[in-house]
């Protein structure tokens, strides 16, 4: 009788699914909220902890890491040890957004840092000219390649063909730069509204339009940045981003996932 008891315990338990090999418990130490799934916690989102092991969400495959805030942010895109995604690639580190907001761009003991020598950060779109050579069309895209090839310092045809204009996009130097206007043959950032539509404005708080160029100015910029949400640029002070407070750094992805709390010469800091 105990043994047939025993069989139709395990047969329930397999039949209800009520294994808890794939769950995390949450909330408060009494247990009373309801137990979540490890693919879908805050942990895996962030940090790549999708998969339940030895008691406890942890990383478990390259993907994890891969698809992780925590690679997107901070650079930590491979499965190390300790089921933990760490910075092991400089790739990882230089396309991460601490790279590009904070300069920490090379990868050691698992974490992006600052390198040894400065990173040159070029980009074929500084000094725009392109309106020049393919019929003053700043704001929108191209049909084709040859908006590409001017980018890329091709020779345009002798005798060019304005080109077909897709203005369902944006041209990639108003996306990303707000140079939407046309201004003596070039383009230009010449109204808020162009810089408003770039993407230095979402991601840097560039979002004021002086002297042909989008620049950091004191309106909602800096708090409603990518920056400032990330890495706790959240204040603009002297033409930039920065983070001067702590309280700057605590709202910020930075400070929840790696612990840089405290505000230092614009940047929050480990303590």
């Amino acid at each position: 009788m105990e043994t047939t008891k025993g069989l139709l315990g395990i047969l329930f338990l397999v039949f209800c699914g009520c294994s808890h090999s794939h769950v995390s418990t949450a909330g408060d130490p009494n247990g009373a909220s309801p137990p979540i799934a490890c693919a879908q916690s805050e942990a895996c989102k962030q940090e790549g902890k999708c998969t339940r092991q030895f008691g406890a969400c942890g990383a478990t495959s390259r993907d994890d890491c891969a698809r992780s805030l925590a690679c997107k942010w901070l650079g930590k895109c491979t499965l190390y040890t300790d089921l933990q995604c760490a910075a092991i690639s400089n790739r990882a580190c230089r396309e991460s957004d601490i790279c590009e907001f904070q300069g920490l761009c090379r990868a050691r003991n698992g974490e992006c840092v600052a390198p040894t020598v400065k990173v040159r950060r070029t980009t074929i779109l500084k000094h725009i000219t392109i309106s020049e050579r393919i019929g003053n069309q700043c704001r929108y895209a191209a049909v084709g390649d040859g908006l590409l090839d001017a980018l890329r310092g091709a020779e345009p045809p002798k005798n060019p063909r304005p080109p077909k204009l897709d203005k369902s996009r944006l041209s990639r130097h108003c996306a990303r730069h707000g140079r939407c206007s046309t201004n003596n043959g070039k383009c230009v950032a010449d109204t808020h509204a162009d810089c408003a539509v770039s993407q230095d404005c979402k991601r840097l708080g560039k979002c004021t339009a002086v002297g042909g160029r989008c620049v950091v100015g004191s309106g909602a910029g800096c708090p409603q940045s990518v920056k400032c949400r990330v890495v706790g640029g959240c204040t603009a002070r002297d033409g930039v981003c920065s983070a001067v407070s702590g309280r700057d750094c605590k709202q910020a992805k930075l400070c929840v996932l790696a612990g840089y709390c405290t505000a230092k010469d614009g940047r929050c800091v480990r303590p």
